[in-house]
């Protein structure tokens, strides 16, 4: 597979984005709780955002400082390596 450019990996998180408001749209959060499907949906696209971050430069991280570039990569690593231990409250 080719590589992807970090152009390409900004469109990727921003689809991520869209396919989570569109899973969630109108939830309560019990309902997300209690909805498997959309909460492996909803990981899922956090788990993409987050691995899209990391392949993009740190210089142009380093421009976007008010995006919290850290934390979506640390979300996608807990879900990754601990998904037992995924909340699905604190998702």
């Amino acid at each position: 597979m080719p590589p992807r450019l970090w152009r390409e990996r900004v469109a990727d998180i921003l689809d991520a984005v869209a396919a989570i408001q569109t899973y969630t749209a109108g939830m309560s959060a019990d309902e997300f709780c209690s909805d498997r499907l959309v909460r492996d949906a909803v990981e899922r696209n956090f788990a993409v955002i987050g691995e899209a971050v990391a392949h993009i430069p740190d210089q142009v991280r380093g421009r976007h400082p008010e995006i919290p570039w850290r934390p979506m990569r640390d979300l996608r690593n807990f879900i990754a390596h601990v998904y037992f231990g995924v909340n699905p409250g604190t998702i």
